[in-house]
């Protein structure tokens, strides 16, 4: 239940190092590597890496697709989320072949984004690039894009100006989910 290896595992997967990190998960024992078991997300990544499709498409559907009762019970009983929890939803949907559900999680994450927005563009994209050639997922792509690129030349602006407060403003702001669009 080491923290290390998990960071081992994650960074052998995204070193592209996917029979090292099957062999580890598979002699450490341990059944939930970021996701629902057995080995979750990272080992069901390696196996279709690996080409072990019909392996992979078990474990995929054991580490993400099991888990949609459960996130649409959570994100829609109550309240607002944050747009990770939508996009966390969409990938799911993607994986289980419910593309228009996946296309709504994300139109759901990229309105979460306006209240809370994400550090990078491939926290709300890169989980369902199977939807890319949707008209629908280009338009949502494009309306996070440019926020990102506004807040960006925002915050240029204001430490060019050397506005501090107004920086902090809106840093804090952003936080507390108060974030607002220049128009």
């Amino acid at each position: 239940d080491s923290p290390v290896l998990e960071s081992i595992l994650f960074t052998l997967a995204h070193a592209g190092e996917y029979r090292e990190a099957l062999d580890i998960i598979e002699a450490s024992g341990k059944t939930d590597f970021y996701g629902d078991g057995p080995g979750g997300y990272i080992r069901a990544t390696a196996l279709y890496s690996l080409g072990i499709e019909p392996e992979a498409s078990e474990a995929i559907e054991q580490a993400f697709v099991s888990q949609i009762p459960e996130q649409e019970e959570r994100l829609f009983a109550d309240g607002w989320r944050p747009p990770r929890d939508f996009y966390e939803l969409a990938y799911n949907y993607a994986l289980a072949g419910r593309r228009e559900d996946a296309l709504d999680a994300l139109e759901m994450a990229v309105d979460a984004h306006y209240r809370w927005p994400l550090r990078e563009p491939w926290e709300i994209f890169d989980a369902v690039l199977s939807l890319y050639e949707e008209p629908r997922f280009l338009e949502l792509e494009e309306i996070v894009l440019d926020d990102l690129d506004r807040q960006a030349r925002r915050i240029e602006a204001m430490l060019a100006e050397r506005d501090v407060e107004a920086l902090f403003a809106g840093m804090h702001g952003a936080r507390m989910g108060l974030h607002t669009q220049d128009t």
